[in-house]
């Protein structure tokens, strides 16, 4: 569970790190775009965490449902990003792009799903050791 900590504050630190550097002017503000990063990636990598501690509580009780929890929280993504990206584009708001959350979303819900592969094959390692 620590990795996959760490592995979140890293997401969120290049989130924002590249959120600053997108269309602004002054490094320490954030545009449209920078905000649709930010709400996209950030978003994936909530989603993700979660999900992965649901897996890591199945996985510790010796369930056998963790590979459907997997399943069920790359669904819950997938509807979030859709939904996100209809809502945004819709609403037509002027502080975020929807385009740049849609980039961002599967950023933030990948750089987690890797580490959360990694720590649910570490886990079965320890336990069938």
């Amino acid at each position: 569970m620590k990795l996959l900590i760490l592995a979140s504050l890293c997401g969120a630190a290049l989130a924002g790190a590249v959120a600053m550097s997108l269309d602004s002017g002054d490094p320490l503000s954030i545009g449209p775009v920078g905000a649709g990063v930010l709400l996209g990636s950030m978003l994936g990598l909530a989603i993700g965490a979660a999900g992965a501690a649901w897996q890591a509580r199945l996985l510790a009780r010796g369930s056998r449902f963790a590979l459907n929890a997997f399943v069920l929280t790359f669904l819950v993504k997938l509807v979030v990003v859709c939904a996100g990206t209809l809502v945004l584009h819709a609403l037509d708001l002027a502080w975020v792009d929807w385009r740049a959350y849609l980039v961002s979303f599967p950023f933030g819900a990948l750089w987690i799903t890797a580490f959360v592969v990694l720590s649910n094959v570490r886990a079965l390692r320890h336990r069938s050791a």
